[in-house]
């Protein structure tokens, strides 16, 4: 995994994932857990 993309689109390969960008800044993108909305990347 090299690209940003690459890692996003790692993240939301495991199940009930989805991203979130929470704040202003669009660098940053979260992937979350759908049923606890943990952030794990």
């Amino acid at each position: 995994m090299n690209t940003r993309e690459e890692i996003l689109a790692y993240g939301l390969s495991f199940p009930d994932t989805y991203q979130n960008a929470p704040f202003r800044d669009p660098n940053w993108q979260l992937v979350r857990v759908r049923n606890t909305k943990k952030a794990f990347l």
